[in-house]
């Protein structure tokens, strides 16, 4: 069906733009906090969740995982999904850092609005 095909295209564009983004991100977190940054939680979802995603841009690869078929003994491609949704552990920091930023702004909406108007 051609809509399938163009569920599964779009699913690899994703994939790629995520597997980029979030390369670049790991980075950065490298070069800000150091190389302990590998064997915090964060950067062990980090990396899991990247393997993953990479291991599933390949199409031979994307069609063993997608949809997903558990059989009676664990085998990586069993594993992939889970190791994918680590991403949103990793993602988890994100959201206490926006809630600050939220609080920071409410605080001090008047100042903030006063410079805006100045400028």
């Amino acid at each position: 069906c051609r809509a399938v095909g163009i569920i599964n295209v779009v699913g690899l564009v994703i994939d790629v733009w995520s597997v980029c983004y979030f390369s670049f991100e790991l980075i950065l977190r490298i070069a800000a906090i150091g190389p302990q940054h590998f064997w915090s939680l964060v950067g062990l979802c980090d990396i899991l969740s990247l393997v993953a995603i990479m291991w599933c841009l390949a199409p031979a690869h994307r069609r063993q995982v997608f949809p997903p078929t558990f059989n009676h003994k664990v085998t990586w491609e069993d594993l992939v999904i889970p190791l994918r949704l680590l991403r949103l552990v990793a993602m988890d920091s994100y959201l206490a850092a926006l809630q600050v930023m939220r609080h920071v702004f409410r605080c001090n909406r008047l100042p903030l609005l006063t410079v805006c108007y100045t400028l």
